[in-house]
């Protein structure tokens, strides 16, 4: 499970985001960066039990830098910290391209999230052939009865028409037009600080690797 003090500290930096104002909080920082890297080191420990292309991985190779990055041509933003922790586990890492598992950990707007976020033109293609191949495949996973009550569906990222060569009428239209494949559950803070935190968070990626599974088989094939 993670700790009161981890929130406390996010909650803290979301209204002191500032340098002077970290170098402070530095001992807080390193105390929470600790409690999440622990909690993502034992969740990748079991993850891997079931999703063999986890093995190797450590929580520095899937825990996202507080620090914010800017990219030219981004809105003006004054804020030097994001105010959540977030780690992706999945093949190569956290910039990885393939589908994995996310953890969103921010004081209420804490969620558990998996799948492909927007992935590149060259395997949205190979993931709408898949589709067309499959799609009683596809259409199990996203309709099984755990799955949709966790998650409802696909998060709603769509093209505004039709893909290229694809007609409107197509049968599969809707998975066609997705730009990313990618689901949220939301989680309260005081279920990621109690004793199951762990066992729940393992429970909704157990629900997110049947549409992995299907991702990244496509990915590489």
């Amino acid at each position: 499970m993670l700790h009161r003090p981890t929130f406390d500290f996010l909650h803290d930096l979301a209204y002191q985001n500032q340098e002077e104002w970290m170098s402070m909080a530095y001992p807080r920082f390193e105390l929470a960066k600790l409690d999440f890297y622990q909690f993502i080191g034992r969740l990748l420990e079991q993850v891997s039990e079931f999703d063999h292309h986890l093995l190797g991985l450590n929580p520095a190779d899937c825990v996202f830098e507080l620090r914010r990055q800017t990219w030219e041509g981004e809105p003006m933003d004054n804020r030097l910290y994001k105010t959540h922790f977030g780690a992706f586990l999945a093949v190569g890492g956290r910039h990885s391209e393939y589908a994995g598992y996310y953890l969103h950990v921010k004081p209420g707007e804490c969620y558990i999230g998996g799948g492909m976020y927007k992935p590149s033109e060259p395997v949205l293609k190979k993931i709408r052939q898949e589709i067309e191949v499959q799609p009683r495949v596809v259409k199990e996973i996203l309709g099984y009865p755990p799955f949709v009550q966790l998650f409802g569906g696909l998060q709603n990222d769509m093209m505004p028409t039709a893909p290229v060569g694809y007609p409107k009428d197509h049968p599969l239209i809707d998975l066609l037009q997705q730009n990313s494949f990618f689901v949220k559950h939301p989680v309260d803070d005081a279920l990621l600080m109690a004793p199951l935190a762990l066992d729940y968070t393992l429970s909704v990626i157990k629900e997110i690797f049947p549409l992995n599974r299907f991702l990244n088989e496509t990915f590489v094939s």
